[in-house]
């Protein structure tokens, strides 16, 4: 629940306001792109000490103080006339969210509360997670169209709040997995973690991919408009790509058994990077719909999966912090490559080059982890 709301508010519903909020706030995509780049690095930021206190502490204080702050925070650049200022709290609430409710926070939990079955923990809650963009694409497109943008911004950050107590009082009894005995410190895991080759060639990988990913969604209303598209059929669409990342996250206990995690996710990233090359075609119905299963079953896998393979290659006892860790670094290329799109898009007037450069993207981030397999199965020889 937690997961649904808190995705479904910023992180996707930003993509169906951001036309709005530019026109009301006098700025150009640019500087909203840096909006929704910026909270995506802090999400990266506040996620390494999210994790560290889920692995010393327990996640309670997390879901109960840090959350909700991030909500107020949100809530309150909708009550604001001042770009400057909308940037601020935007940026500072939807990290403080995203860092406190992403996969890097939930997925870490939840394989806390059934460590014995890794694969179909992550797979469940990603599952439960593909239900965020198909509930809040377009119940954020009747908000923005009814009520106006900013109170498609307050409704969902209030909800949101309200599923942090929730998932508080649900947790307030886990406990941390370094109870018995404390580990030596958040740098000395990252440097551990640093040592090992694999590792470091899948941090490159999780960087790359972020930037095909983040450009995808948060232009992917903006691209179907320009293609053709109405904002309302853009905005279903979108939705609609949601629903079919079940397709890509059903199936997967059964698909890792006959194949495996890492081959499933290079596949995944290479779809991805097809999509950001079939969504320029998206004026035409038939490539809308194309675009809408391929990218919606392969964003899909990509959930499940990363958290999959971090597990196999991440220590257990740390994995909080490490998958923080590798939440701030996927947040530099989630954050860094929609300002870049939105300056592109401004410039060139279409998302042409924003888009093919994502594509590009996900394709070495496909190679990258080929890489990265290699050399943990050399590691294990």
């Amino acid at each position: 629940m937690l997961a649904v709301l808190v995705y479904g508010s910023w992180f996707y519903g930003f993509g169906v306001i951001i036309d709005d909020v530019g026109d009301d706030l006098g700025v150009g995509l640019g500087v909203l792109g840096f909006a929704y780049g910026a909270a995506n690095i802090l999400t990266g930021v506040f996620a390494v000490f999210a994790g560290r206190r889920l692995d010393v502490r327990g996640p309670f204080a997390v879901f109960i103080a840090v959350g909700p702050l991030g909500c107020m925070l949100y809530a309150l650049s909708a009550a604001t006339h001042s770009p400057v200022l909308f940037v601020m709290a935007f940026s500072l609430g939807g990290g403080l969210m995203g860092a406190s409710a992403f996969y890097a926070m939930t997925q870490a939990v939840a394989v806390r509360l059934f460590p014995d079955d890794p694969i179909r923990t992550i797979t469940r809650i990603t599952i439960w997670g593909a239900l965020s963009s198909p509930i809040a694409i377009p119940l954020t497109e009747v908000m923005r169209d009814t009520l106006g943008w900013r109170q498609a911004v307050v409704i969902p950050a209030i909800i949101a709040a309200g599923a942090y107590a929730i998932t508080a009082f649900a947790t307030r009894n886990m406990r941390a997995t370094h109870v018995q005995q404390r580990s030596s410190g958040l740098l000395a895991a990252i440097r551990y973690a640093l040592g090992h080759r694999a590792i470091r060639l899948n941090i490159a990988a999780s960087f790359t991919t972020s930037i095909g990913v983040s450009v995808l969604l948060v232009f992917q209303v903006p691209t179907m408009k320009w293609a053709g598209l109405t904002a309302a059929t853009a905005a279903s669409l979108a939705g609609l790509r949601g629903v079919f990342q079940l397709a890509g996250r059903l199936p997967l206990p059964r698909l890792v058994e006959r194949s495996d995690a890492w081959r499933l996710l290079g596949v995944s990233r290479v779809v991805v990077g097809v999509s950001c090359l079939v969504i320029l075609g998206s004026g035409n119905v038939a490539i809308a719909i194309v675009y809408v299963v391929v990218a919606g079953a392969a964003i899909g896998a990509l959930s499940a999966l990363d958290g999959m393979v971090s597990r196999e290659l991440l220590p257990p006892d740390d994995f909080g912090s490490l998958m923080g860790a590798m939440a701030f670094i996927y947040s530099i290329g989630s954050g860094v490559a929609p300002i870049i799109a939105g300056q592109l898009n401004d410039v060139t007037g279409s998302p042409l080059a924003s888009m093919t450069l994502a594509g590009i993207s996900s394709f070495v981030s496909a190679a990258l982890l080929a890489a990265a397999r290699r050399a943990h199965r050399g590691s294990l020889a």
